[in-house]
């Protein structure tokens, strides 16, 4: 799995070398102009997992008792 931010390939530098080597390797890996941090998800999918999430917890619970 390539590195998805800057901030995540100097973490896995720093305390899990051998899978930052790994990723670093890895072919097709692109490790030139990763952003400092990941873009956190739109407001609205995250809204959307949280009810979809929910909602299934909910028929899980209703069904089991």
């Amino acid at each position: 799995m390539p590195f998805r931010s800057e901030a995540q390939r100097r973490f896995l530098w720093a305390n899990r070398p051998d899978i930052a080597k790994r990723w670093a390797n890895e072919p097709g890996a692109k490790n030139k102009g990763l952003p400092y941090h990941k873009k956190q998800a739109s407001v609205s999918k995250l809204a959307a997992f949280r009810e979809g999430f929910f909602s299934g917890l909910a028929r899980l619970i209703s069904g089991v008792n």
